[in-house]
């Protein structure tokens, strides 16, 4: 009985022991990253948000092809039912206003669904092109856009899940970066 209560004892002390260690290194570690560089000098304004409801401002636009399931919040595409000959993208436009370079950050709110991770593939007429791995569930998804156009025009952006995965777009907000 008594060598019984000395392992517990020294079970029960080596458990503590392993926390400690633990609350100690958590404790250590270096703190979290942002997922792109960031700078004090660099500031972004919103330009405008566009969404199933709210399609289309004096400097932003919403065009949505493939769509399977649509209503007032909400987006779906389903790559399983849809042909593949159709393509399912969120394309939203911003009025670059001048021939000045601008930066736009593109911020889409998204789910996907019985998946583990999915990749966002956002693109332009221009060259851009950017991937974004996200874990399952609902996703806000960043791209930083360089635009530099001769004067000003409208810059549409082709956001699609690469990964063939169903899919629901909720919103995209539209940022200047200027800094």
């Amino acid at each position: 009985m008594k060598s019984i209560c000395i392992t517990i004892a020294r079970s029960a002390a080596i458990a503590v022991a392993i926390a400690l260690t633990a609350t100690t290194i958590s404790a250590n570690a270096a703190p979290a990253r942002p997922d792109r560089p960031q700078s004090a000098a660099t500031s972004t304004t919103l330009i405008g948000t566009v969404d199933p409801q709210h399609v289309y401002s004096a400097k932003t636009e919403l065009v949505l092809y493939g769509v399977y399931a649509f209503d007032p919040s909400s987006v779906s595409f389903n790559q399983h039912v849809m042909p593949a000959s159709i393509p399912q993208v969120a394309v939203p436009y911003v009025l670059v206003p001048d021939g000045n370079p601008h930066t736009y950050v593109l911020t889409f709110h998204v789910n996907t669904a019985g998946t583990t991770t999915t990749q966002y593939q956002l693109t332009d007429t221009y060259g851009y092109q950017s991937t974004q791995v996200v874990n399952d569930g609902v996703n806000t998804v960043s791209f930083t856009v360089p635009v530099h156009f001769s004067g000003a025009g409208w810059e549409n952006m082709v956001l699609k899940d690469i990964s063939g995965d169903n899919w629901v777009f909720y919103s995209c907000d539209i940022y200047e970066q200027t800094g």
